[in-house]
């Protein structure tokens, strides 16, 4: 097992403010090779290292290679503020928000949608950061943030392993190497594969299972996969992922939640936040009953995200 001190690379070089995450981060991700080395992979992972990149351009998505995982610090940034404003603005949280907080939330998700396009100083003294000192933070919203995107990393890593794990790296290049260009369908089925992989990991853990966390992994999960969503206006996973809105569906159907669970609720705030970055204002506010459960509103929300992505194509 490498004994290079990852963190230091972000902890010390990053200038994000969630740097502070960096030695967590890196023990996570040794935490999950030990775990999968001690299990399905028997000691096939002790080559497959973390490289974290710190630069001060637009977000780069994780991506790995036969040899390595390699995570933006930019992303990580990304991903909190998504996470932060789509948390807070959630309508369905019991939330009283004061206008200043609704500000912030706005701006700090506008600093997120910036970050795809374009690097961004992120603006600590005006916008929410996971360094904020508590005392400051008396609804917890940071904090709230911070357990969200940590399950949320996890999620991220856990994902990213079984594409080693399950042999989509070897299949993929093996396919290159003989000059075939790998089908969507292939790629969409990896990324399934991959996505089912962690979810079955991630809340089968012993820390999660049957604890108080449940609630928050769940939120952190779907805050991982919605942030694929608001990279593109189409709401399609292009040629190598399947369509967001499909991840959400299908991982949601493996939870088991009841009918008025918060997080149909949240997902629907993901679809609802998304069409209004991309100027179609509520149009994905469903007409429905008052009386139907979350489930049932998460359902027509869907119903009508496909009609969007029809008309985009």
């Amino acid at each position: 097992m490498s004994n290079q001190p990852y963190f230091r690379g972000l902890e010390d070089n990053s200038q994000e403010p969630i740097r502070v995450f960096g030695e967590r981060i890196c023990f996570a991700f040794e935490n999950i090779r030990q775990e999968l080395n001690n299990g399905e992979c028997f000691g096939k992972l002790d080559s497959f290292n973390l490289n974290i990149l710190i630069s001060q351009e637009k977000v780069r998505g994780p991506f790995c290679d036969n040899s390595r995982l390699h995570l933006h610090d930019v992303f990580f940034s990304y991903l909190w503020c998504h996470i932060y404003g789509l948390m807070v603005l959630t309508p369905m949280g019991g939330k009283d928000l004061a206008q200043e907080e609704d500000e912030q939330a706005r701006e700090t998700l506008q600093h997120a949608q910036n970050l795809l396009s374009f690097y961004a100083k992120w603006e600590i003294p005006n916008l929410p950061n996971p360094e904020a000192d508590n005392l400051t933070d008396k609804k917890r919203l940071v904090g709230i943030t911070n357990a969200h995107f940590w399950y949320a990393i996890n999620y991220i890593l856990y994902h990213e392993f079984a594409h080693k794990v399950l042999g989509h790296i070897n299949a993929i290049e093996e396919m290159q190497g003989r000059q075939e260009k790998p089908s969507k369908e292939l790629r969409n089925k990896f990324e399934k594969e991959a996505d089912l992989f962690a979810l079955r990991k991630i809340m089968n853990h012993e820390l999660v299972k049957n604890t108080k966390h449940v609630s928050s992994v769940q939120i952190g999960i779907l805050a991982a996969l919605s942030s694929i969503m608001f990279t593109a206006n189409d709401a399609l996973g292009g040629k190598a992922h399947p369509d967001p809105d499909h991840r959400i569906e299908y991982t949601l159907d493996q939870l088991n939640l009841e009918e008025n669970d918060f997080t149909w609720g949240f997902a629907s705030w993901i679809f609802i936040t998304w069409e209004q970055y991309n100027n179609a204002w509520f149009r994905l506010w469903p007409i429905s009953n008052p009386k139907d459960s979350f489930k049932a509103k998460f359902g027509e929300t869907l119903k009508l995200m496909e009609q969007i992505k029809n008309e985009r194509k």
